[in-house]
């Protein structure tokens, strides 16, 4: 059981296994949906900073990976982007929840779970 993700969080986040697309555009509680998830690797959302959520040694998130510098490299004044090895959450629940959607990018409060492109990611930076 999740100690750290609300009932509404883990049902929102459930539906992604059936809709990747669910949080990719503004969601009424994606705030909140962002700060539970980044609570799970005691971090706090950072102005400026984006996060790609993946695992090690996952060829999908290297590819992301570099897809998300190449989108951020025409931007002036960039965010940050981080890096979150899902295995590193402290609930199990949130690992086996967003495990099928990896790589997962946490941008302007969104969720793009791959696969995503560079139109994808300059919807992001250009709502």
């Amino acid at each position: 059981m999740s100690t750290i993700l609300s009932p509404s969080t883990r049902l929102i986040l459930a539906q992604l296994n059936t809709n990747k697309h669910l949080l990719s555009h503004a969601h009424p509680d994606g705030t909140q949906i962002i700060a539970e998830i980044l609570a799970c690797f005691t971090i706090t959302h950072a102005a400026k900073t984006w996060y790609l959520l993946g695992t090690d040694g996952c060829h999908l998130c290297q590819i992301a990976t570099q897809t998300v510098n190449q989108a951020l490299s025409i931007i002036t004044n960039p965010p940050t982007l981080a890096t979150l090895d899902l295995s590193d959450s402290s609930d199990l629940l949130l690992v086996d929840m967003l495990g099928s959607s990896i790589p997962i990018l946490i941008a302007n409060n969104r969720l793009l779970c791959y696969p995503f492109g560079l139109m994808d990611i300059t919807q992001i930076i250009n709502p």
